[in-house]
């Protein structure tokens, strides 16, 4: 009974931790967490699998590229018709380490994460410098809600 409980305790401990992990350290300054993270196509000890909503799996490196910290604007844009993305400009500290991180990792992916949850996973084709654009089937009122969130209050 004793070692049950203990077994529920322990595990109880580390979902809390993979949770604080997979949420990042963020300030939760803004009310949409931005965080950019390198990533892989095969499993790499220390590497944090992740499940994007085609199915696909990558696994992401623990270290944080770029956060709401790095981001100097975030605006709507218009992907096409009823479709929206968003654009980010980041501050010149977090361009230097986005262009850093992308330069040594090109042809692999790269996630974007929103509120923990992986939203993309490009492929770096080249170094990504000071801007880009999270595309998806965003509505307005959702792209607009997600890049005002992103700015750090």
């Amino acid at each position: 009974m004793l070692a049950a409980a203990l077994a529920m305790v322990v595990m109880g401990i580390t979902a809390a931790g993979y949770q604080m992990w997979m949420h990042g350290t963020t300030p939760v300054l803004a009310a949409v967490r931005f965080e950019v993270r390198l990533a892989e196509d095969q499993p790499i000890p220390g590497l944090v699998v992740a499940r994007l909503d085609s199915g696909r799996v990558i696994y992401l490196h623990p270290e944080i590229v770029v956060s709401n910290d790095d981001i100097a604007q975030s605006w709507v844009s218009e992907d096409g018709p009823n479709q929206f993305g968003i654009a980010v400009q980041l501050l010149p500290s977090g361009a230097e380490r986005m262009r850093q991180a992308t330069t040594t990792h090109v042809g692999r992916p790269m996630a974007i994460l929103l509120d923990g949850h992986v939203v993309m996973a490009p492929v770096v084709r080249a170094p990504i410098g000071d801007s880009a654009v999270i595309t998806g089937y965003y509505s307005r009122v959702e792209a607009e809600r997600i890049a005002d969130g992103m700015r750090l209050r």
